[in-house]
């Protein structure tokens, strides 16, 4: 901080000496947030005048002291960085996740410095799903608190199948695609995906979401969720023995028509887990 042009000295015989004026600390140094007291002197050359204003016998050197404080405030609220694009997180069980946000979330202040203030998000745990919001924040040891900044994440599985298993062709590896009779039941079959720590997710029976649309989309294209159970189509459920997701997809919707193409995918909570293409005859 510089305040030397803030400082004055007039002496009586020998006029102005502000220019002579030390200070400890000295002007221009750097000051620490808080009081700090600074203490200044000056002191003449010891001549002396007499009344009429000649010059008398030197005497002794005067020194003047004084003192005043520096006080140095912090207003200024720690940088916040969080991640510009949308950040996916593995799901560790059925209920998601608490991330470690410290992976993808810093602070930095510049009083603190080494003393980085660990940055707030909310909410603590996450769900599986999609685009879901997470806001952060940063105070520094003074309390100044930075303007809330938010970024998305999407909380998946670690893997995922995709491809749904025979009697349905998984047609990313080559394989015609399967045809059908229009009217009969088909075996939607896929395996489980599994979490962060390798286990497999067997539990999603009650949350899986099938939408079916046709393929290609045409002037009569439509969306339709089979979970009209009384058309004959059953509810998800796990397979113990064989180890896979089964849904008995019935045909006989008006929906579905002979000589069309069509797509199941299926999804928890917005995460997609397999996928398959079928036509019907």
């Amino acid at each position: 901080m510089d305040f030397a042009e803030q400082l004055s000295a007039i002496d009586r015989e020998e006029g102005n000496l502000t220019d002579k004026i030390t200070c400890t600390p000295v002007s221009g140094s750097g000051f620490a947030v808080g009081a700090t007291l600074v203490t200044c002197s000056v002191s003449d050359s010891g001549k002396r005048l007499r009344t009429d204003g000649s010059a008398g016998p030197d005497g002794e050197v005067l020194t003047t002291t004084a003192s005043f404080t520096v006080t140095v405030e912090d207003n200024t609220a720690p940088d916040l960085t969080v991640p510009q694009g949308t950040v996916s997180i593995p799901a560790i069980d059925i209920n998601g996740v608490s991330p470690d946000y410290s992976k993808w979330v810093s602070a930095w202040d510049l009083v603190d410095e080494e003393e980085t203030p660990m940055p707030v998000c909310t909410p603590a745990s996450l769900p599986i799903g999609l685009e879901q919001t997470v806001e952060c924040t940063a105070t520094d040891s003074r309390g100044n608190r930075s303007d809330p900044q938010s970024f998305t994440v999407n909380v998946t599985f670690a893997s995922a199948s995709r491809g749904l298993l025979q009697p349905v062709n998984d047609t990313r590896n080559g394989l015609p695609i399967s045809l059908f009779k229009a009217g009969s039941t088909i075996p939607l079959k896929f395996l489980p995906p599994t979490f962060a720590g390798g286990d497999a997710a067997t539990g999603l029976a009650g949350g899986l979401r099938l939408v079916v649309t046709t393929v290609p989309a045409s002037g009569n294209s439509a969306e339709e969720e089979t979970t009209d159970l009384s058309s004959g189509s059953t509810a998800w459920r796990y397979d113990l023995t064989a180890g896979q997701y089964v849904f008995n997809l019935s045909t006989k919707n008006p929906f579905f028509r002979a000589g069309m193409g069509y797509r199941a995918e299926i999804s928890f909570q917005g995460v997609p887990v397999a996928r398959g293409d079928f036509r019907l005859k």
